[in-house]
């Protein structure tokens, strides 16, 4: 369940090992450095839980939306290293650095996707929704791409507008009392 990465003097070689048994000579004083091989999960605004298919858990994203309302971003983010690129991602970041670079690519691409102009409180409702999702997957595949991930998966579950969202619910209910006042 692992990667690893043939370090010669301590520097990083461009041969990475698939999972499964190798042989390096011993009398090549060469090291390994080992990284995971199967999928990550990040969870941002999930619950604390002892769930082994969770890898770490984050707060909540916190933004403003392209027609400046405060929104609070739930989502989870699972994706894989990229064997190809794994020299790239040591030099870059190290075996304790993935998840930081994980965590903060993700939420600097989320943020600049979520403030673009065209992005609105209208966007967390209904078939918006499920367009902004698709949107922000495709910001995400090249951001983390561009640092040696592969995206598997990434799920928007709640944007959170906060007192905004407050509004919105109570001129729905009010709609639906006039109509049922109207009804009566």
């Amino acid at each position: 369940g692992t990667l690893a990465l043939l370090l010669k003097r301590g520097a990083a070689t461009e041969r990475a090992l698939e999972p499964g048994r190798h042989f390096i000579q011993p009398w090549r004083k060469a090291m390994v450095e080992v990284y995971p091989s199967r999928e990550l999960a990040l969870v941002a605004g999930g619950f604390s839980s002892g769930d082994e298919r969770v890898d770490t858990t984050e707060a909540p994203l916190r933004l403003h939306l392209g027609d400046r309302t405060f929104a609070v971003l739930s989502y989870t983010v699972r994706c894989q290293l990229d064997p190809t690129r794994l020299k790239d991602v040591h030099n870059q970041f190290g075996p304790e650095g993935i998840w930081a670079a994980l965590r903060d690519t993700t939420r600097s691409a989320l943020i600049a996707e979520a403030g673009s102009p065209e992005v609105s409180a209208d966007d967390a409702f209904g078939d918006r929704f499920t367009a902004l999702e698709q949107r922000l997957t495709r910001t995400l595949e090249g951001a983390l791409g561009s640092i040696g991930f592969d995206l598997k998966m990434f799920s928007l579950r709640e944007i959170d507008l906060g007192e905004t969202g407050e509004v919105i619910q109570s001129a729905l209910r009010a709609g639906a009392e006039l109509e049922r006042e109207a009804a009566m």
